[in-house]
């Protein structure tokens, strides 16, 4: 598949390394948060049970399970990102969005 290709917000993993789409050439290292520029033709693959972009927007359906593994992949990089706030602000930022993600998996049901 070609990066082009993705829609922003999947994940890909390019030379052994996983990156999400976050601009139409850009990529977001998955942990480091590193950006990197990524050229349309660029050929990646899929990270993961990530769901493809042509089933998103073909309307068939997408499976709960795999709604839910895709918001929790989204929720830890959240994690991972609240580690990057001042440490008073910590508690709250993480309080909030378990709540979101709460609300969100609720939702579901």
């Amino acid at each position: 598949m070609k990066f082009h290709e993705l829609t922003i917000g999947q994940q890909f993993e390019i030379e052994g390394e996983v990156y999400v789409k976050t601009a139409p050439l850009v990529a977001s290292h998955e942990q480091s948060g590193k950006q990197k520029f990524m050229a349309r033709y660029v050929a990646v693959k899929l990270s993961g049970d990530t769901v493809p972009a042509a089933a998103v927007h073909s309307g068939e359906s997408v499976r709960t399970e795999a709604v839910v593994l895709a918001f929790d992949e989204f929720y830890n990089r959240c994690l991972r990102e609240l580690e990057n706030l001042l440490p008073e602000n910590q508690d709250a930022a993480h309080e909030a969005l378990a709540q979101a993600r709460k609300e969100f998996l609720d939702s579901l049901h």
